[in-house]
């Protein structure tokens, strides 16, 4: 299951990178993902010391000079790679579970990037989707963290309630 995650993280990793085609920082990618400097520092250096990436040192008047990010050949193998290890994944999910043959996992898996993850519903608002359907996915997006605020307040209420008779 962890293996899943991995992948999936690889993947929005490689994504985001390949969007932007002028190479992207470790500061852009920490401000997209809301991460400390040192884990994106860490992850980016592994992926490219296994030659995924390929770091370019752009030189600043003042200061520390910053590096760009590309996907190297190898990096956009192994992109392509995730997405049919994932597909397989997900098409086992749309076998098991009907509901989720109204999923584009392919689209998914082509555009899902570490902004989408991060923040989806301005994903959603520029989409190319009618109003319509934009209104129906946050819809079913509002109703499913109310579920789960309930879900939470059972959780937090019970704590308590275990708290007390103890």
């Amino acid at each position: 299951m962890m293996e899943i995650f991995h992948h999936l993280r690889l993947l929005l990793i490689f994504n985001c990178i390949a969007k932007h085609p002028e190479g992207i920082t470790f500061y852009q990618i920490q401000q997209i993902n809301h991460i400390p400097h040192s884990k994106v520092y860490r992850v980016m250096n592994h992926l490219t010391e296994q030659g995924y990436l390929h770091r370019k040192e752009v030189k600043n008047e003042l200061g520390r000079p910053k590096y760009l990010f590309f996907l190297t050949p190898e990096g956009e193998l192994k992109q392509n790679q995730l997405r049919a290890d994932l597909n397989k994944i997900f098409t086992f999910i749309q076998v098991r579970f009907p509901r989720a043959k109204e999923i584009d996992f392919n689209s998914f898996l082509q555009d899902a990037s570490l902004e989408m993850w991060q923040d989806p519903i301005s994903e959603i608002l520029k989409s190319e989707i009618s109003k319509e359907k934009k209104r129906q996915i946050l819809q079913n997006m509002y109703e499913d963290t109310q579920d789960r605020l309930k879900l939470i307040s059972k959780a937090i209420a019970k704590l308590e309630a275990d708290n007390t008779a103890k």
